[in-house]
C-alpha cells in the first residue's frame, strides 16, 4: 500500500459513523451477513476498502464460486444471488472490503495451515474469474491457485490462522498454566499485528466454531458413502516448487471434476454409467458405489453425491460434536478470554447459527447462540441484538 493511499484510508477512519451500541447480526446461512457488512459500508460505519475481519469458524468460507465473473463482485445483488456459505469471505476481498482476515479455528479444523499467509488475489485473464496466488492444498483441491503474472486488478490478502486452544487440549498437556500463558501471549502479539487500538474490524461468528458436524458423512451413510469417495476425488498434491507443474495438475483436477459431475449426472438420467466416456473418471469404482447405494436406497439424489465428493481435498470437512460441558468451557472460558484481549471493540458483530444445513447440532443450536449472546452483550455493553434468521423463517 502506498503512502498516498494509507493516508486515504486514515482520512476514511476519521469520518467514520460509529454506533450508540454496538449491533449483533444474528443470520442463519453465513453467506448471509455480507448483505449486513455491506451496509454498514454503506452507511459509513465502516470503511469502503481495507477491512479486518475476525473469523470465528470451524470452517475458512474462503472459496470463491466456480464460474462466477469476476465482475459479479461490482453488482452486490447479483454478488450475493451467486454466494453461498463456503465462498462468501474472498469474492469481497477482491473487491477490496477485506484486506486482512483472521481465521480462529477449533483445535479439529485442519482446513489451512497455521500460521500467516500473505497472497494476492485478482482476475484470471483467460476466464476472468477470482483466483489466488496461495498454495494452500485448500485452495489448489478447489482449482483457485494462479500465477501472479496471469492476473489482473491484484488485491493483497493477510490471513492469519490461529487454533483457539480448548480445555481438552490444555488438559492433555498437563501444563495448563505454561499452555495459558503461551497462548495469551500469542494472541497478544497477533493482536499487535492486525488489531492496533482504533483498527476498525467486523467480529464474525460461527456457532458451529463450538460444535460441528459434517453432514455429508450421514449422506447414504449405509452405503458408506463418504469414506468410499475420498480415492475418487481426494486431491493429487502437485511440486508446489514447480508452478508449471501445478497449473498442469491444476488443469487436469479441473477436468476430473467436470467429469465426475458428468458421471453423476449419467448416471442420475441412465441408471448406470455404461456407454458414459471419461479418462479421468474411476468408471468402475463409481459403477460399484452406485450399485451399494441402490442396494441400500431406493431413492437417491445422485447430483448431491458430487457435492459431498468435493468436500475431499487432503482433508475433508472437520467433524467434532462437543458436549455442553465442552461447549460451556469453549465459550466461558477460552472464548471469553479472547475477547478481553481485544485491544477495541468491534464496529458490527455477525453471528451464522448454520444449524438448518446441519453443520452446527440443531438440537444445541439456541442455547449456544444465548450463550455467545450473553457473552458478546456482557463484553460490548451492547442490547443491539438483531435476530435476522427469525424474519426469514
Amino acid at each position: 500500500m502506498s503512502k498516498r493511499q494509507s493516508e486515504d484510508n486514515n482520512k476514511l477512519t476519521y469520518s467514520l459513523k460509529r454506533f450508540r451500541e454496538i449491533p449483533i447480526f444474528v443470520v442463519e446461512d453465513h453467506n448471509e451477513v455480507l448483505p449486513f457488512i455491506y451496509k454498514c459500508i454503506g452507511s459509513k460505519h465502516l470503511p469502503l476498502m481495507g477491512n479486518t475481519l475476525l473469523h470465528f469458524d470451524s470452517h475458512p468460507d474462503m472459496l470463491i464460486p466456480q464460474g462466477m465473473n469476476a465482475d459479479t463482485v461490482f453488482d452486490k445483488y447479483e454478488l450475493f444471488s451467486a454466494l453461498s456459505i463456503e465462498n462468501w469471505i474472498l469474492p469481497a476481498a477482491f473487491a477490496g472490503h477485506f484486506s486482512k482476515i483472521l481465521w480462529i479455528k477449533p483445535s479439529w479444523a485442519h482446513q489451512l495451515s497455521e500460521g500467516n499467509h500473505r497472497f494476492k488475489i485478482g482476475k484470471e485473464i483467460k476466464s476472468n474469474e477470482i483466483k489466488v496466488t496461495c498454495l494452500e492444498n485448500y485452495f489448489l483441491g478447489d482449482t483457485l491457485f494462479c500465477k501472479e503474472e496471469n492476473l489482473s486488478d491484484i488485491k493483497e490478502i493477510e490471513l492469519e490462522v490461529f487454533t483457539l486452544p480448548t480445555d481438552e487440549v490444555i488438559a492433555e498437556t498437563n501444563e495448563i498454566n505454561t499452555e495459558i500463558n503461551a497462548g495469551v501471549n500469542q494472541i497478544k502479539t497477533l493482536f499487535s499485528r492486525f488489531l492496533d487500538e482504533g483498527t476498525q474490524f467486523i467480529l464474525d461468528i460461527d456457532l458451529d466454531f463450538f460444535s460441528t458436524r459434517n453432514p455429508f458423512k450421514e449422506l447414504y451413510k449405509n452405503a458408506d458413502l463418504y469414506d468410499e469417495l475420498k480415492p475418487i476425488y481426494q486431491l493429487s498434491i502437485p511440486d508446489k516448487t514447480n508452478l508449471q507443474a501445478v497449473e498442469e495438475a491444476l488443469e487436469i483436477r479441473k477436468a476430473k471434476l467436470e467429469q465426475l459431475s458428468s458421471a453423476w449426472l449419467y448416471v442420475e438420467e441412465h441408471g448406470n454409467l455404461e456407454g458414459f466416456s471419461g479418462d479421468l473418471v474411476p468408471i468402475f469404482q463409481i459403477e460399484m458405489l452406485v450399485d451399494r447405494i441402490k442396494n441400500c436406497y431406493n431413492s437417491v439424489d445422485w447430483g448431491m453425491i458430487h457435492d459431498a465428493g468435493c468436500t475431499w481435498d487432503d482433508t475433508g470437512l472437520p467433524e467434532h460434536v462437543s458436549s455442553k460441558e465442552e461447549i460451556t468451557k469453549m465459550i466461558e472460558g477460552h472464548f471469553s478470554s479472547f475477547l478481553q484481549l481485544l485491544p477495541g471493540s468491534p464496529t458490527i458483530v455477525t453471528i451464522s447459527r448454520s444449524s438448518e444445513d446441519d453443520y452446527c447440532p440443531p438440537e444445541d443450536v439456541d442455547w449456544i447462540q444465548e450463550k455467545v449472546l450473553e457473552v458478546l452483550e456482557h463484553k460490548f455493553e451492547t442490547t443491539n441484538v438483531i435476530l435476522d434468521y427469525e424474519c426469514d423463517s
